[in-house]
């Protein structure tokens, strides 16, 4: 049963990670398992590799040291964690695709809704609140929001019509040979090296925001300008492209860990007072009414794209206004029983 609920855990991070603005690590603090994720990874190391070949001896003690040091990274709840999180990003990405598109405003008041309620909880784990933890508060949402800036509007559109003009020139190539889907199920394309490389670094980027509450690791592919081509890369199956961010990923995760082990052990409070500082920042990020910008030309290959700007408040409180306003509920409502139930479950421990 526990391995169960590791799975099911681990399913919701998954879809946390996917979600620009939304963090993997909230959940697994609001989910009571996030000192024990960092404290697990922490403790992978080269040995587990040695311990690994050795088994090729087939001696009894061999395999007896390679199970020791499985107990020693904590290896099962890992891989549960990791198998729910791997089923949640390959069956949402086409979800997460299509709602972001499709229904930008209310996804994202679902989102707000999520965070703001998740700040809560950091909060309350505080045991001392001085001036020294509201620096680290005020610098964390800071330095959330100036992320948003590093783009400016006009940056953003000119990068969408390049990538317009990229599709397009795609599709009408595409069509003009009359190519069809070969209904392979995976694609084994040599990528551009480039584009590896990216994708290598954006992963152990963003796999280092996602362990971090109130940093989205998918909001940072937005930013680096990644986002869409890796679900484009999970719905299509392109295996060596997805093969060089989870290289990235695994890279930066056994960094990013022993950074986060190592702030948590011997500065606990102000880390914690800056998790909850990126979180509010992240509110900002996610406001759900934004200015907009059509790029494209009506062509019949592909559709226009919208390009989502500044904050703004909303000019009529419409249908849409109240579908985002009872999105937010719902998503503070989700969390608020996500942590009655890993309560009610820790008391009966």
């Amino acid at each position: 049963m526990n391995y169960i609920l590791d799975i099911v855990k681990g399913f919701f991070i998954g879809i946390a990670n996917i979600i620009p603005g939304m963090s993997g690590g909230t959940l697994a603090l609001i989910m009571g398992i996030y000192e024990r994720l960092i404290g697990a990874l922490h403790n992978i190391s080269f040995s587990i590799v040695i311990a690994g070949l050795k088994l090729f001896t087939l001696k009894k003690q061999a395999f007896a040291d390679f199970g020791e040091e499985l107990k020693k990274i904590d290896a099962y709840f890992l891989l549960c964690l990791g198998f729910g999180a791997v089923v949640a990003v390959l069956s949402t990405s086409k979800l997460m695709s299509f709602v972001l598109k499709d229904h930008h405003e209310v996804s994202y008041a679902f989102f707000f809704g999520l965070v703001l309620m998740s700040m809560v909880f950091p909060y309350k784990y505080l045991k001392r609140r001085s001036w020294r933890e509201f620096v680290s508060f005020v610098i964390a949402a800071a330095f959330t929001i100036s992320l948003t800036f590093m783009v400016s509007d006009t940056q953003k559109i000119k990068k969408a019509e390049h990538k317009y003009d990229r599709e397009l020139a795609k599709a009408a190539q595409v069509d003009s040979v009359n190519s069809e889907d070969d209904g392979s199920f995976i694609s084994l394309e040599m990528p551009a090296v480039s584009d590896m490389l990216i994708m290598f670094f954006a992963a152990a980027l963003a796999i280092s925001a996602m362990v971090l509450p109130g940093i989205s690791g998918s909001f940072v592919l937005l930013l680096i300008g990644v986002y869409f081509r890796l679900l484009e890369a999970i719905n299509n199956r392109e295996v060596i492209l997805l093969l060089c961010f989870a290289a990235g990923c695994l890279v930066g995760l056994l960094v990013f860990s022993r950074i986060m082990d190592m702030l948590l052990k011997k500065c606990y409070n102000i880390t914690m007072s800056f998790m909850v500082g990126l979180m509010a920042g992240s509110l900002y990020v996610l406001w759900p009414f934004k200015n907009t910008e059509i790029v494209g030309n009506n062509s019949p290959l592909i559709e226009d794209k919208i390009v989502y700007l500044g904050n703004i408040l909303p000019a009529s409180f419409g249908k849409v206004e109240v579908m985002s306003l009872v999105a937010a509920v719902v998503g503070v409502v989700l969390i608020f029983g996500f942590y009655i139930f890993e309560k009610k479950t820790d008391e009966k421990k």
